[in-house]
């Protein structure tokens, strides 16, 4: 370690040791020399202030006593001085007491003669306590001191045998350390030499402090008492910041002296004078300071001084009259120098407060008396250029377009749509692809293992959170991965009869919260769950699931190991390693005995050397030209890495079950990996822990180098890793010399769990099993509680929660925004799984429930499309939906939908309730028996019609309205009634003959819809309501599913189109019927477009028609029809002129888009010219336009 500091970090160690602030530094610095030389220096300073007070010869000794020390204690202590200074002591000519800080062994000795008894006297006593200890203690820990006492006869003390032997003892104590001795760590089952600790006291204390009273006797002496401040941070360095010991050991030692010297003319006055001493020296590094440390810590150092001087002032109060005499002449030498020394650092610390304030202060110039005539004009930096070249333009018109292809589209609606259709489109695409996998034979089992894995991993990729809270749409996301995972599941099993043996982690009631539409959902779901529910019964289990901890000798990567046939070339492999880690264990064996050879040679040298050291006037050692220190620094930088066993040994179950852990994560068979991964992919997407509460690894298998060239593995995404580090990663890497081999030679330290690299989640701080009801969002009021939010509220119950006891007893307890008949309601309709729809075909005519409520009706979509247990009810509509078997309740249900159709098809704003009579027709027309389907799609039908003439209603409210709000809501309502009546055609899909029933439909109120959709779209998509988007979002998936039907319709009847075109773009003028030439179809990305040019009528130039036959876009020469674009009705100039009003729109001849209606006598046109929004205005035969 270094032995110098420079000036300004040397002030600030010894502030840190002399003060132990609130902010202490992490790095440990108690080991550097010249620390405790300026401590010692420091201490001698505010010593000799007191020279000249009453008794010289004890002064004297003082400070003779203090330089011994300085000199003595710089570094480790070296023998020869050590004789030398004991033989002037034993021939009495040299009246000092010697202070020996033996700094390995924790310890301090002080050495001094009684010529009164005619002996020598060593006292000795601990300098650091125990972490633990330093760490419990709320303020400091009190102690006496010294600990132990003894004395020795002259004759003995004489004898220069004696004197040589205990100088060798004490010199190799204060540089060597014993493991012995050492704070004591347990790692890896084995005790460890703790270096962050403090090492036992005993070897001075105990053993030679008991030779010494063998060659004397022990003795009493008066001890003094001190309360002892130590802080303890770990940081940067091997071992934590700790307080010097040496500053404890010239305290006590001074305390010592003082009270040895001066107390017998009058008890107390050496506590009176070590009070003041160190005041002084306070001052002194408060005057050092105030120029060189930051102004907090002065302060601090201040504080401290004026603290302790308060302090003294109290003392003297209360003292005997004798001492207040010695207080009052103390104070009036000190106080002046004192006083001086904090005014002066009064003085420069508020000097450097006001600098700092005025270098922050924000600096006001004062304003001139007249304003500068260039001030006087505005200059229009910003705006200037744009309204001169605003100015200078020349009248121009659009060109016009006329072209059959596509134009690249930048509007908002139409692109951001179609990109939301491209993606649930080819996530389609991917859950179709993906699905081919579960009936493909052709492929060998670890390569079809391998594929399904595949598809699960993909399938989880591509969707991601996507289908969040829509219900709909993960049930059919949770339903298809499932499918996957049995099939994958059971090829796996083929493979590895072993994992038979184990739990599949899932259980079949996790997917009875999914919501399913069609009757083949409902079998799927079947197959699935029987399948679950059969490995679940034919598990061991003793043996729990393969992610259980690995170190059971129980786990799975145990049992491979040692029963299955891959298992033992594992473990072929494994001997491999083994010998791989003798060899390095060997190494570092040998150079354990080159480093102790080595180490050997420079003790020798330097027991055969002698310090040729020259000490300064001021007591400070130099160093050059002497060949004995630089040996002792190079043994002490000798230091040896540690040997880490490769693997855990077998010598314990949980040992050897850790090393086949290893082993197999290292070796692990592809398709077990493939396996693996999908299945805890899986797991993760039920559970709803996202952080770790047991914090991030120390270390990863795969961060074990000397593993690495042994593995095959290939993905590291869920691997091992440890909570605790190896002994390699440990400040116990590397070790001082001495050792012997079994302290640089270690077991494998680390403790494997499973751990998820990607997610930061460990497997044994997750839940047993996955649940996903959370991933289907909420559907009940806030209030309500959920039976299916977590396992516990169905398993193994054949109760259905909540019962009626529970329903009446938790009513105190409801939401205040529900009444008491809406709380109890909700709570029947909820319990009531086996009865469940005959509970809504009674709640249908009773008027318990408000159906306009958008709570109430998502309430009961769930309720009619959730799967439900299959506990009392094993068949394919289960205990929830096994009514649908009787066409008796079918013919009930269709009678209560038509009587809600009858008083709603001319209130065409409920269509929150029609949403409902649509997902309860679609549930009757796909589970009621084949002989009643027909009337079930007769009920569709009449939804579709209703819905349909809604469209057109609502289409010439929001044209006719001129107030915005009631205009944008019945916008709103036609965008939902469009959903609406789409569903009735996309809904049916699933049936046995959805195609031909659907074919022989009337399709015009499909196209009418779809132009509906896009026309009343009037808000941003990610703003729309979130029942709304998952509606649209449905939409768009099935409608791409029903895609081939679609293109039948068009092919069939163009005319259609034609129509559901023209109804919503009017005329010009009433003349003639608008005509099409031939339609043609875009190829490319843009194939389900078709093109169409009108013909001219009159003054009515021709216009270029495009429209989607799946989406429903219509674009007129480019441009959507009727409403601005969300690039600009979304922009704050536009939201600022017109308030968030619905604007209706035409092409115009000056810009793009003419606003239809006027606007307090202005004709407003809009468009984007220069990537600007511009908006320009006719009034009264000028031109306007809008500067934002």
């Amino acid at each position: 370690m270094s032995t110098t500091l420079e000036p300004g970090l040397l002030l600030q160690a010894v502030f840190h040791h002399v003060v132990l602030p609130p902010k202490l530094p992490s790095k440990n610095d108690v080991d550097n020399v010249a620390l405790a030389y300026d401590l010692g220096r420091r201490l001698q300073r505010a010593l000799a202030k007191f020279n000249d007070d009453g008794d010289h010869d004890a002064w004297s000794i003082l400070v003779n006593s203090m330089k011994a020390t300085a000199i003595l204690n710089q570094g480790h202590l070296i023998s020869h001085e050590l004789v030398e200074a004991f033989q002037g002591i034993a021939s009495g000519r040299t009246n000092i007491w010697l202070t020996l800080f033996i700094t390995q062994q924790n310890s301090a000795l002080l050495i001094h003669r009684d010529d009164i008894e005619g002996t020598v006297v060593f006292e000795a006593f601990q300098t650091a306590a125990p972490v633990k200890d330093v760490l419990a203690a709320k303020h400091g820990l009190t102690g006496e001191f010294p600990h132990r006492s003894v004395r020795v006869p002259f004759s003995v003390f004489n004898d220069m045998s004696f004197l040589r032997n205990l100088s060798q003892f004490l010199g190799q104590a204060s540089y060597e350390s014993f493991d012995q001795f050492a704070a004591k760590a347990s790692k890896g089952g084995q005790s460890i030499a703790e270096t962050r600790n403090s090492t036992d006291p005993a070897l001075v204390i105990e053993m030679l402090m008991s030779l010494l009273e063998g060659l004397g006797s022990g003795l009493e002496v008066q001890s003094v008492r001190k309360k002892v401040r130590d802080d303890v941070v770990l940081g940067l360095s091997e071992v934590p910041w700790r307080r010097s010991p040496y500053w404890l050991v010239l305290r006590v030692a001074l305390r010592r002296m003082l009270r040895e010297l001066l107390d017998h003319k009058c008890a107390g006055m050496g506590r009176v004078y070590y009070k003041f001493i160190l005041c002084a020296m306070l001052a002194e590094l408060l005057k050092d300071s105030v120029e060189h440390l930051h102004p907090e810590m002065t302060l601090q150092l201040r504080a401290k001084l004026c603290r302790r001087m308060a302090k003294l002032k109290t003392d003297s109060a209360a003292c005997s009259s004798s001492l207040r005499q010695l207080y009052n002449e103390l104070f009036a030498s000190t106080s002046g120098e004192f006083g001086d020394v904090v005014k002066y650092a009064t003085e420069r610390i508020s000097l450097q407060w006001d600098d700092f304030k005025a270098r922050v202060a924000r600096r006001i110039p004062t304003l001139p008396r007249r304003v500068p005539d260039a001030d006087l004009y505005m200059r229009l930096d910003n705006s200037g250029a744009f309204l001169i070249s605003q100015l200078s333009q020349k009248a121009s018109f659009p060109f016009r377009r006329i072209s059959p292809d596509l134009p690249h589209l930048q509007e908002g609606t139409v692109l951001k749509v179609g990109r939301l259709a491209d993606r649930y489109i080819s996530l389609q695409d991917s859950e179709n692809t993906t699905a081919t996998r579960i009936t493909t034979t052709s492929k060998q089992p670890q390569e079809l293992c391998k594929l399904l894995s595949r598809g699960i991993m993909d399938l989880l990729t591509d969707v991601g959170d996507t289908f969040n809270q829509d219900s709909v749409l993960m049930s059919r996301h949770l339903l298809r991965l499932f499918e996957l995972w049995t099939r994958m599941d059971e090829v796996a099993t083929s493979i590895c009869p072993l994992l038979k043996d184990y739990h599949p982690l899932f259980i079949p009631d996790a997917l009875d919260v999914l919501c399913l539409m069609t009757r083949d959902e409902m079998v799927r779901l079947l197959g699935v769950q029987q399948y679950i529910r059969n490995r679940v019964a034919s598990h061991k289990r003793s043996l729990g699931t393969i992610f259980d901890n690995p170190r059971k000798g129980s786990s799975f990567p145990a049992q491979f190991v040692s029963s299955t046939l891959a298992g033992s070339q594992i473990l072929m492999t494994a001997t491999l390693i083994d010998k791989a880690s003798l060899r390095a264990r060997e190494s570092t064996l040998s150079e354990l005995e080159s480093l102790t050879k080595k180490y050997d040679s420079l003790t020798q040298s330097l027991n055969d050397l002698t310090c040729t050291c020259t000490v300064s006037s001021t007591g400070k050692k130099t160093t050059n030209g002497c060949r004995r220190c630089p040996k002792f620094w190079q043994r002490k930088k000798l230091k040896i890495s540690v040997h880490e066993d490769f693997l855990p040994s077998t010598d314990t179950d949980q040992r050897n079950a850790q090393r086949a852990a290893i082993l197999l994560e290292l070796l692990i068979p592809e398709y077990l990996t493939a396996y693996r991964a999908a299945t805890w992919r899986l797991y993760l997407l039920g559970i709803t822990v996202h952080s770790s509460t047991k914090g991030i690894p120390k270390l990863l298998l795969d961060d074990i180098t000397n593993l690495k060239k042994f593995s095959q593995k290939v993905d590291g995404t869920f691997t091992l890793a440890s909570r605790k580090k190896s002994f390699r990663q440990t400040h116990y890497g590397k070790l001082k010399l001495p050792k012997t081999p079994d302290q640089v030679a270690f077991r494998f330290g680390a403790e494997m769990s499973y751990y998820d690299t990607v997610s930061g989640l460990w497997a044994d701080e997750l839940p047993k099993v996955p649940w996903y009801q959370h991933l289907l969002g909420p559907w009940l009021p806030q209030g309500i509680p959920d039976p299916y939010e977590t396992p516990r509220g169905v398993l193994d119950m054949l109760l259905h929660r909540p019962s009626s006891y529970d329903i009446v007893a938790s009513e105190s307890m409801r939401s205040q925004s529900l009444s008491g008949n809406d709380f109890c309601s909700f709570q029947r309709a909820v319990s009531a799984r086996g009865r469940r729809w005959l509970e809504i075909l009674k709640e249908m005519a009773a008027s318990n429930f408000d159906f306009s409520s958008r709570a109430t009706n998502s309430f009961f979509h769930r309720l009619a499309m959730q799967a439900g247990p299959a506990v009392l009810e094993e068949g394919v509509l289960r205990e929830v939906h096994w009514v649908f078997n009787s066409e008796s309740f079918c013919d009930r249900l269709k009678e209560r939908l038509e009587a809600w159709m009858d008083t709603m098809d001319q209130n065409r704003r409920q269509v929150d309730l029609m949403s409902t009579v649509v997902i309860f027709s679609l549930r009757l027309y796909h589970l009621c028996p084949q002989s009643f389907a027909t009337h079930a799609h007769e009920l569709l039908l009449r939804v579709r019609s209703v819905t349909s003439n809604w469209i057109l209603q609502l289409q010439h409210e929001v044209r006719s309205t001129p107030d915005g709000d009631m205009a944008g809501k019945a916008a709103t309502l036609a965008f939902w009634a469009a959903l609406v009546c789409r569903q009735t055609f996309w809904g049916c899909s699933g049936h046995g003959d959805f195609e031909a029933t659907v074919l022989r439909d009337d399709p015009l109120p499909f196209f009418r819809s779809s132009i509906a959709l896009q026309e009343n779209l009037l808000d941003n998509l990610d703003r729309l309501p979130p029942h709304l988007r998952s509606l649209l979002v449905q939409d768009m998936s099935a409608s791409y599913q029903m895609r081939s039907i679609v293109e039948k319709w068009a092919e069939s009847d163009i005319g259609l189109v034609e129509k559901a075109i023209d109804e919503t773009w009017a005329n010009a003028s009433d003349l003639t019927k608008r005509s099409y030439s031939p339609w043609k179809r875009l190829t490319g990305k843009n194939s389900w477009w078709i093109s169409s040019e009108t013909a001219p009528n009159g003054s009515i130039a021709p216009q270029r028609v495009h429209y989607h036959l799946l989406q429903g876009h219509l674009l007129v020469d480019d441009k959507p029809l009727g409403r601005l674009p969300l690039e600009i009705s979304d922009d704050e100039s536009m939201r600022e002129l017109f308030e968030g009003r619905h604007l209706l729109t035409r092409p115009s001849g000056l810009l793009d888009y003419q606003i239809l209606a006027e606007m307090e006598g202005h004709q407003v046109h809009v468009g984007i010219r220069d990537g600007r929004i511009t908006v320009k205005a006719l009034f009264r035969g000028s031109l306007l336009q809008f500067v934002p």
